[in-house]
């Protein structure tokens, strides 16, 4: 990301979210769909992978704790629209 006003908005919505989540990202890539502009991918350092739009983190990223209490394998959660997970396939 490079626009000004993306970055000051991720670190305004990054703020609102608990440090014991924030604290596991490790790179964060905008990766926009046909749907959503400003998608996210995050990367963790727990090997999982977060889809999520900047204008949604704060509201959707604090769900994570609780989804990652459920993973065993390396997973993709994405939050773009609604909250579901799979699988990381190996390439």
């Amino acid at each position: 990301m490079t626009d000004k006003a993306s970055i000051k908005s991720l670190a305004e919505q990054l703020a609102k979210v608990d440090e014991t989540i924030t604290s596991k990202i490790q790179e964060i890539t905008l990766t926009p769909s046909k749907v959503t502009a400003d998608l996210l991918t995050l990367t963790m350092t727990d090997g999982n992978t977060i889809l999520v739009p900047l204008s949604e983190i704060d509201t959707k990223l604090p769900y994570y704790s609780k989804i990652v209490l459920d993973i065993v394998e390396p997973s993709v959660i994405d939050m773009e629209v609604g909250i579901y997970r799979y699988v990381k396939t190996s390439q």
